[in-house]
């Protein structure tokens, strides 16, 4: 009787401890469940555009090989600016054409 009483007491201390780890889990998924719907609100709020940066002629005219992501600074170089991409790579904000 005293082996079945020892052997009970070790379940519900190892039971306990899941529980406890579990919740604990638990919790952190929540904290990064309610972090990532806040980031996922910022980015659904940012507007960005390409702003351009001119280093030279040609024809003429201005000619812009470097863009940069009005809301985060993101810098892409290209001499297209079709070849921009609608969204920013690096925070996400939707670009106005």
């Amino acid at each position: 009787m005293t082996i079945l009483f020892v052997i009970l007491i070790l379940c519900i201390a190892v039971l306990g401890g899941v529980l406890v780890v579990f919740d604990s889990w638990n919790d952190r998924l929540w904290k990064e469940n309610r972090a990532l719907r806040k980031e996922l609100e910022r980015v659904k709020r940012a507007d960005g555009e390409w702003q351009g940066t001119a280093d030279g002629y040609a024809d003429g005219k201005l000619v812009f090989d470097e863009w940069a992501c009005s809301e985060c600074g993101y810098e892409i170089e290209t001499d297209d600016p079709d070849e921009l991409p609608a969204f920013c790579p690096s925070c996400g904000a939707k670009m106005d054409c």
